[in-house]
């Protein structure tokens, strides 16, 4: 599909030049742009989705880990000493 994208002439320039300095053309710098901005959009939207998720359940049933305790058991991470993730609790 094609779609019209109308630059100002700074951005124009900004584009032509990475696409000079990349060996490629102005169309795909612009395409790869807008793609990136859409995974790392909806990369975000995950993720905020996923937060309220977690409070949502922390609201029904309490369980939780402290940041102590995250902190900890993170701080083992690729050690000797790594261990499962400790369990929630009230």
């Amino acid at each position: 599909m094609a779609t019209s994208l109308k630059l100002n002439d700074e951005t124009r320039e900004r584009v032509r030049q990475v696409a000079e300095r990349r060996e490629r053309s102005p169309h795909w710098v612009m395409k790869r742009a807008v793609e990136e901005f859409l995974d790392r959009e909806e990369a975000h939207e995950a993720f905020r989705n996923e937060a309220r998720e977690a409070l949502t359940q922390y609201r029904k049933d309490g369980e939780h880990l402290t940041l102590d305790e995250t902190l900890e058991w993170m701080s083992r991470w690729g050690t000797e000493e790594e261990t499962r993730a400790p369990e929630c609790h009230r």
